[in-house]
């Protein structure tokens, strides 16, 4: 699979199982050893359920649709599943990447910046100016990504709670203009 093979597309009601475990392997392994286990798994319990990501598919909410990477020949839903993401629309010309994600074994081959792309062209086009997105202190890949593509860090604040879980960690707020 090269760059050019990839590409990103609105995720279907069969794509549900392929995005969590997109989302489900890229939080155990992007975190393990960075956050508590239990805080992880709170996550994944509320936010990641089949259930929840099927609802989501079929009707986006404030934080916006679903996208996934897949190959450029993959036409079927339920291909092979790689990377997904989601922005929230415009408000005001500030908008969110609200989750991106690429499953470990197929991270460095670009998913993330096709998706990262996608995003960025779907919000520019709602009128989207400013693009903020806040990743995990202490997550260097994440930052280092976010960087890489024009983001610059403009804040911080405590992470929010989760299924009854508190953690005593920081968010890195980051910022650039569209």
């Amino acid at each position: 699979m090269t760059a050019e093979s990839i590409r990103a597309r609105p995720a279907e009601p069969p794509d549900t199982c392929p995005l969590r475990d997109v989302c489900v392997e890229s939080w155990r392994r992007a975190y393990a050893g960075l956050l508590p286990d239990a805080y992880v798994e709170a996550n994944l319990e509320t936010f990641y359920t089949a259930d929840r990501l099927r609802r989501e598919i079929e009707a986006p909410g404030e934080a916006g649709r679903w996208l996934v990477a897949v190959e450029s020949g993959a036409s079927s839903p339920a291909g092979r599943v790689f990377g997904a993401g989601r922005g929230t629309p415009p408000m005001d010309g500030r908008c969110e990447v609200f989750t991106l994600y690429v499953h470990p074994e197929y991270q460095g081959r670009r998913a993330g910046s096709t998706l990262l792309s996608t995003i960025t062209a779907e919000q520019r086009a709602e009128g989207g100016r400013e693009q903020v997105v806040e990743v995990f202190a202490g997550h260097e890949p994440a930052i280092g990504f976010y960087e890489h593509h024009g983001f610059d860090r403009i804040g911080e604040r405590r992470t929010d709670v989760v299924a009854a879980v508190d953690l005593d960690h920081r968010t890195i707020r980051m910022a650039r203009e569209i």
